[in-house]
């Protein structure tokens, strides 16, 4: 049987030492990161960059009498798609993971509307249609004012994962209110509002309700708004 030359063991020798190179720079490299991931542990999570903007909630004005009719007409997403709205953290020690983006989301424009409607009939407002109702634009032909809104800004900072989502978000509506009899705009305010959680909410849009939730209120709370319904 041939021997093997000195020369090739040699090349045998550095190859073998070439792959087990290899093998501790990937093991280096898990490494690095498991013990990023247990500083962060360490430190209860990685931290969650703060927002610079947020809203304080204010308390919805009480109809103490009659009101003149409204309807809430619709609501639209005035953003646009994949908008850059803050900072994207993931997993349970939130690591960081880019830019949020704004995907758009059909669902919450339905729930703001509806959230508006029910605000506006515990508040006593003559509120024309329902919550969830199918026939809402009819309903909207019987109402003296029509109330509509759009998404003008939001700003997020959260973390997602598995337990749901934590961090912050701040929104902005536009309001307008339009009058059937004069048909024109009678109205146009902004509100604001804002939501935080240092522990993850189980459903991931919760953040974001509650910050809507928010804007909702303050435009209840807006004396021109009570005002406008209230004179007749």
């Amino acid at each position: 049987m041939r021997k093997p030359t000195y020369g090739a063991i040699l090349n045998r020798r550095a190859a073998l030492a070439w792959q087990n190179d290899a093998i501790l720079d990937k093991f280096g490299g898990f490494m690095r990161n498991l013990l990023v991931l247990i500083i962060c542990g360490l430190l209860v999570g990685c931290a969650i960059a703060p927002l610079s903007k947020n809203a304080t909630r204010q308390t919805p004005i009480d109809v103490k009498n009659k009101s003149r009719s409204i309807s809430v007409n619709k609501l639209v997403d005035g953003l646009e798609t994949n908008r850059v709205v803050g900072e994207a953290y993931r997993g349970l020690w939130c690591v960081s993971n880019g830019e949020l983006r704004w995907a758009g989301n059909e669902r919450v424009v339905t729930d703001i509307a509806n959230v508006v409607r029910n605000k506006l009939d515990k508040q006593g407002y003559s509120l024309i249609g329902k919550a969830y109702s199918p026939f809402n634009d009819e309903y909207g032909k019987q109402a003296e004012l029509l109330l509509g809104g759009k998404i003008a800004d939001v700003k997020a900072n959260a973390c997602h994962s598995v337990n749901g989502a934590k961090g912050e978000v701040f929104v902005s509506l536009e309001w307008e209110i339009y009058d059937t009899k004069t048909k024109s705009i009678s109205l146009s305010l902004t509100t604001e509002g804002y939501s935080s959680s240092v522990e993850f909410l189980k459903l991931g849009n919760d953040l974001y309700d509650k910050a809507f939730d928010m804007a909702v209120d303050n435009l209840l709370a807006k004396k021109e708004f009570y005002s406008l319904l209230t004179t007749f």
